[in-house]
């Protein structure tokens, strides 16, 4: 015995062929197909319909005056400006700051290395460094 998908009362399948039988009559698949159509037709209204928006509360924001948005767009624009010297200002710090670790670095290195001569090209690259240095700070010191 099967239940009814449509009215859940047991029945007795009747038909071998095919899928297996369900409902227990005609009257119930065409019950249940008529509420799967109503049901998806509801959805698919449901889903192109628009959402109500949320009415905004007149008294929710101040009346500004003219004088009052030019000041407020000054002070957005005066914070955005100082935003991006503080951008630059840590760019800056990170340059330097691997500037001076390869300083280190090749100084270290250096040290480690005094019995032998020094190669041309590392006196001319940390000539280079040690050139570069001064401008950056100089720089950064002019910016803030």
């Amino acid at each position: 015995m099967i239940n009814c998908k449509n009215c859940n009362k047991p029945f007795q399948p009747t038909f071998n062929k095919g899928s297996e039988q369900v409902y227990c009559s005609i009257k119930c698949r065409q019950e249940n197909a008529q509420k799967r159509m109503y049901n998806r037709i509801k959805d698919e209204v449901i889903g192109t319909m628009p959402q109500p928006k949320q009415q905004p509360i007149i008294n929710q924001q101040p009346y500004l005056n003219s004088n009052e948005l030019i000041d407020l767009k000054m002070e957005i624009e005066r914070m955005k400006y100082e935003q991006k010297l503080r951008d630059i200002e840590n760019h800056y710090a990170m340059m330097l700051d691997k500037i001076q670790n390869r300083m280190d670095l090749i100084e270290s290195r250096n040290n480690e290395y005094d019995d032998e001569p020094v190669k041309e090209e590392s006196n001319e690259f940390l000539k280079t460094l040690s050139g570069m240095l001064p401008l950056v700070i100089e720089k950064m010191q002019k910016q803030s």
